[in-house]
């Protein structure tokens, strides 16, 4: 079997890009091929990624290497496969094509389009809470799938390789990491709530705005680091004593990859935010799911005091995640799903009512004059400010 994957920007240390790169060199593919509209970062990046100017590109490839399916990796940006799905439909190509949706699919302007949704063979969510979605009631159960996303064995042995720090001091790690728009911005607050004396958090991920203000932060005991290679990301992990994971509620969050890093590592985990998280948590015995703000703080405090919790709740951690999310049900869930697709390429025909469309064109227009409204007030602001 031969299949192209997509995703409009390939980004090393981005969880989508790491778990498309992973997902296709672990299936058992006679050939795959990854496009991407661009590469961002400076990390190296897989051979098999290669960067097209247009959907013709991957379309004549397809073609003339004979591939028997197109997997789109849908994140944020959309403008490749929408102009690729509007050439196959042009031109009568009849590969078939799945998207996998690696977002929460009723965020902000991240709805799926409506030929991502009547022209893929299936739809493919990769949490209970995206494929429960209501703002998709109308999709027929036969277009969509909930895979969830496990990790090989391979990237558990490398976890394993690295010797946890054995922290014998008073002193409690805390830990997070992240991009930044997924730090909450009371986060510094919730810290400096827990009544342990001696604390740090270490928060990975920050921007260059967040670390301008690295200063004021270390009064506090939190010191900020900026997105890390992988496997400096993986060496930062395994030092922390809790994982202190919370997100803004309102976010897009999906099934997180660093949580299940920090369930390998046997790392305690709290965790405060959207739902979609939380299916990794069993609520105080893999890890917690607090409820509020003020849970939150107070699971903290007791784990910071109780030694023997952490490495019971870290070692059901680690249990639960290779049982419940091992890799080999996500390839044979993946790989039955090509199966079908290939054998039966005649995707379910998909009533899209009038909501959803008046909907998808309001996201469209608010969020980008929303988003250009922030930029104009913030130069003002900025230059206001130089001119003082």
């Amino acid at each position: 079997m031969k299949v192209a994957y997509i995703i409009d920007r390939y980004i090393p240390i981005g969880g989508a890009s790491r778990t498309l790169t992973t997902m296709a060199d672990s299936l058992e593919l006679e050939e795959y091929q990854i496009f991407c509209r661009s590469i961002m970062g400076t990390e190296e990046v897989d051979k098999k990624v290669s960067v097209i100017k247009n959907a013709t590109e991957i379309l004549d490839f397809c073609i003339t290497n004979n591939y028997d399916l197109i997997h789109w990796f849908k994140a944020e940006k959309v403008k490749l496969i929408t102009s690729l799905l509007k050439l196959r439909r042009k031109r009568g190509i009849t590969i078939p094509v799945i998207t996998t949706i690696c977002q929460k699919p009723s965020y902000q302007n991240l709805l799926l389009t409506n030929i991502e949704i009547t022209d893929s063979a299936a739809l493919v969510f990769i949490d209970s809470a995206s494929y429960n979605d209501s703002l998709y009631h109308f999709l027929p159960n036969t277009s969509k799938r909930r895979i969830y996303f496990g990790t090989p064995i391979s990237i558990y042995e490398e976890i394993k390789a690295i010797k946890r720090n054995e922290n014998n001091t008073q002193q409690i790690i805390f830990g997070r990491g992240s991009t930044d728009n997924k730090i909450p911005s009371d986060f510094a607050e919730i810290f400096k709530q827990i009544d342990f004396p001696n604390k740090e958090f270490r928060v990975y991920g920050c921007n260059q705005r967040r670390l301008n203000e690295k200063s004021i932060y270390e009064k506090a005991h939190i010191y900020l680091y900026p997105p890390q290679p992988y496997k400096e990301w993986i060496k930062a992990l395994s030092e922390f004593d809790i994982f202190l994971y919370q997100l803004p509620k309102n976010g897009y969050s999906s099934i997180d990859g660093v949580i299940s890093q920090a369930m390998m590592f046997e790392i305690p985990v709290i965790y405060y935010g959207p739902s979609a998280p939380a299916e990794l948590i069993e609520n105080g015995k893999s890890g917690f799911i607090a409820q509020n703000k003020k849970e939150l703080v107070k699971i903290c405090d007791m784990l910071c005091r109780d030694k023997k919790k952490r490495i019971e709740i870290g070692r059901n951690a680690r249990e639960r995640f290779l049982k419940e999310f091992n890799f080999e049900k996500t390839k044979t869930e993946y790989m039955q799903l090509y199966h079908e697709v290939i054998g039966n390429n005649s995707p379910t025909k998909v009533h899209i009512p009038i909501s959803y469309r008046l909907i998808k064109c309001y996201r469209n227009l608010y969020w980008p004059i929303r988003k250009e409204l922030f930029r104009f007030w913030n130069r003002k602001i900025k230059a206001a400010i130089q001119w003082k």
